[in-house]
């Protein structure tokens, strides 16, 4: 989801194996100079990697304990630094990469992403193509912040991504703001919301502060959503 907004939906699927997309998110964050963003990608396809086996509760746990282990984050920087660039093709990069993540991880196995033959998402021809020509960095022209309803009037875009604030004040959207006023009449922050969520072709996201349950997410908006944490 996190990749439709910032416009890095590929359309090409060279790999069975999702490591390989990680991989490439955690370079493109990197080469962003995102490098928050790009050490949360790789801690966890790291500790995946290093303690195959590992439990979902052991996981979680682990990567509690790491996130403020600041020589491990290095560690990861690093890695992270050190794969393949993106301007190789992907035939190249699917050769290189995995080599490169068994010798400096230190693993007693092999890394096998599963590149396709040729597939619906994957033309023959884009093997001899750079990765980056179909995972692309994020073009910061072509988004926009939009704060107004003026500024979205009459307009469709690809993806909108809506803030819903904590507290609640005039000036701030939140949760309770989904609620129908009593009286029947639309004030100016459903007026906001309405239009924000009508705006969108291919993809709206919410955001909710922590303390707003899925429970509560499933019963306004209903089962088929899709919920993700800061984590995911």
């Amino acid at each position: 989801m996190r990749n439709k907004m910032l416009g890095r939906d590929a359309q090409q699927r060279p790999w069975h194996n999702q490591l390989a997309y990680d991989l490439i998110a955690a370079k493109i964050e990197y080469d962003d100079r995102n490098l928050k963003e790009a050490i949360n990608i790789a801690r966890n396809l790291v500790i995946r990697l290093e303690n195959r086996g590992l439990s979902f509760i052991d996981f979680g746990h682990l990567r509690a304990e790491l996130k403020t282990d600041y020589l491990n984050n290095a560690r990861i920087i690093k890695f992270v630094e050190g794969l393949p660039e993106l301007s190789l093709t992907i035939e190249e990069w699917s050769n290189l990469c995995p080599a490169y993540i068994k010798k400096v991880l230190n693993l007693d196995y092999d890394i096998d992403f599963g590149m396709k033959k040729t597939s619906k998402y994957f033309a023959k021809a884009t093997r001899t193509e750079p990765v980056s020509a179909h995972f692309n960095r994020v073009d910061i022209d072509k988004t926009n912040s939009l704060t107004t309803v003026h500024q979205v009037k009459g307009k469709t875009l690809d993806a909108i991504l809506i803030f819903f604030d904590e507290n609640n004040h005039a000036s701030n959207i939140n949760f309770r703001d989904l609620e129908p006023d009593p009286d029947g009449f639309i004030k100016e922050k459903k007026r906001i919301i309405y239009v924000a969520m009508s705006r969108p072709k291919h993809l709206l996201a919410m955001a909710f502060p922590e303390k707003i349950t899925d429970e509560q997410l499933k019963q306004k908006f209903g089962e088929d959503i899709t919920i993700l944490t800061l984590e995911e």
